[in-house]
């Protein structure tokens, strides 16, 4: 029976590079279901307005409707400005629903931040179907601020926001099997499913594409290893950096930071003046790029502070069979133990550099083949079935 569906991501859409697992499951969902999908004009990633004529122009591609809602500019995650912006955001939304288009019977899905958009959208719970895709929480997120006074005042916002909205949802999908702990918080009598935020089939392919990835090596090659993402506090790669720093047995490539990152001059400063040879920040790379170029490398790192962590880039290794190398208390961590598909360790530089001397090209080898045989559990097609679960019951 053909539902009608409402996605709500304000900073996702078809014409941002960050993030597409709304997207997809719009662009899915579009060929059973009619489907409505709001999003900012102001992309978060790289803060800046997307255009009338660009929404003008997806919409005319796309098998779905697109809303981009008018909101205001912010330059730090972490401000007043993307308070006021979430604000503008969720209650134009809210407006839309309620006086345009009025929704009854209909599914309902949000991520679980802003924390200002689920208050609004729980006025709907009524006669119709709210879905929470968990994949980031507030005020948890934020825990590593070394500033307690603002962490215990954001807390309370968004105490304000989630206790009375929370509960109201009926379906909960958990991106990280420790955001459980997030939702009985709020929701103590409510299930969920845990489904991982995945990697696209679109972008990656299958598992036979990728047979050529189980590469043989020279015994003596140096082991190369990747990173993607940006340098902040949060993502602390400065212990492995100091781990391999000038060793010609590793080579490490820093993708991700366009040169914003908090992280970003301490880093650059530190292996200008170690006259680093083996360790080098890459900058950028485009979506459709991502495969071609962490396929060369033999390791992927993923080091993370904050406790709730099983980002993108975590399938983005899977996806290229890429063993990696975790470090931090973590959920990848845990999942990498788990799968036997890498190795995980403290931020130490001396117990990184202990794992290390563990690993050879013959035990990347062996943990290539592991990643393969785990990798299709992985793709982000089981989201899309599990919502498509949720629409026929």
């Amino acid at each position: 029976m053909k539902k009608k569906i409402y996605i709500i991501s304000q900073t996702e859409n078809h014409l941002t590079q960050r993030g597409k697992r709304h997207t997809e499951l719009a662009e899915v969902l579009s060929k059973k279901h009619d489907v409505t999908y709001y999003s900012s004009n102001f992309y978060h990633g790289e803060k800046e307005f997307l255009t009338r004529e660009q929404e003008k122009e997806a919409n005319k591609v796309l098998d779905y409707k697109l809303n981009l809602v008018r909101t205001i500019r912010y330059n730090n995650n972490i401000s007043i400005h993307r308070v006021i912006s979430n604000l503008i955001f969720g209650l134009k939304v809210f407006l839309s629903l309620a006086f345009k288009e009025k929704p009854k019977n209909a599914i309902i899905i949000v991520p679980s931040r802003p924390v200002e958009l689920l208050f609004f959208i729980s006025f709907f719970h009524k006669n119709n179907t709210l879905v929470m895709d968990v994949r980031d929480i507030w005020p948890d997120a934020f825990e590593h601020l070394s500033n307690k006074a603002l962490l215990k005042a954001f807390t309370f916002y968004c105490n304000l926001w989630l206790k009375p909205s929370v509960k109201k949802f009926d379906k909960f999908i958990k991106t990280i099997p420790t955001f459980q702990e997030w939702i009985d918080r709020y929701a103590a009598d409510k299930e969920s499913k845990f489904i991982p935020l995945g990697f696209s089939e679109t972008r990656f392919g299958s598992t036979f594409q990728y047979e050529h990835l189980l590469k043989e090596q020279e015994k003596d090659a140096p082991i190369s290893i990747v990173y993607l993402g940006m340098l902040q506090k949060v993502i602390d790669v400065m212990p492995f950096v100091k781990a391999i720093n000038n060793n010609p047995k590793y080579s490490l490539d820093l993708y991700g930071d366009p040169g914003i990152g908090e992280m970003y001059g301490k880093v650059k400063a530190y292996l200008e003046e170690t006259k680093s040879t083996n360790i080098k920040i890459k900058g950028m790379l485009a979506q459709d790029e991502v495969g071609g170029v962490i396929s060369k490398y033999d390791i992927g790192l993923q080091p993370m502070r904050a406790r709730h962590s099983l980002p993108n880039k975590t399938f983005d290794y899977i996806a290229n069979l890429l063993p990696i190398m975790s470090i931090g208390n973590h959920d990848t961590s845990k999942l990498v133990i788990e799968e036997g598909i890498g190795w995980a360790t403290v931020f130490d530089e001396n117990k990184i550099q202990e794992i290390l001397d563990t690993i050879d090209h013959e035990v990347i080898k062996k943990k290539q083949e592991q990643m393969r045989v785990i990798r299709n559990k992985y793709s982000r097609s089981f989201f899309f079935d599990e919502v498509e679960n949720i629409i026929r019951a």
